[in-house]
């Protein structure tokens, strides 16, 4: 299996993202990310994400 190659800076960039907008997706804060200079796919976007709420440390959204 391979391991994971996310940098801590953009872990801390999604999860401080995701907090102050917490019903906005992986396209979403995918976007607010490229404006900030990361260089990242939607679905490592999308995988972070996931592994922060399977953590704990972000809440799901509620909305559907």
């Amino acid at each position: 299996m391979r391991e994971r190659t996310w940098f801590p800076e953009l872990i801390r960039a999604i999860k401080e993202l995701r907090g102050m907008f917490p019903s906005w997706g992986k396209e979403k804060i995918w976007v607010l990310l490229k404006r900030l200079g990361f260089e990242t796919s939607v679905s490592t976007c999308g995988r972070i994400i996931s592994w922060l709420i399977k953590r704990g440390e972000i809440r799901p959204s509620v909305l559907k």
